[in-house]
Order: structure tokens, then sequence, then C-alpha cells
């Protein structure tokens, strides 16, 4: 139970953000 909270407290921001924040990847460019 332990490593799938881990992971998902690390996953889950690397998938929100890019959701709410879609123009910072195109700030890059």
């Amino acid at each position: 139970m332990t490593l799938i909270l881990a992971l998902s407290a690390i996953a889950l921001p690397l998938v929100v953000l890019p959701v709410l924040y879609p123009n910072r990847d195109q700030s890059a460019e």
C-alpha cells in the first residue's frame, strides 16, 4: 500500500500539472 500511495503522490502532479497549465509547455518553444 505504501508504494502505491507514494507512486500516486508522484504521478498525480505529473499528470495534473500539464493539464492545468498546458500553456506552460508552449512557452518553452
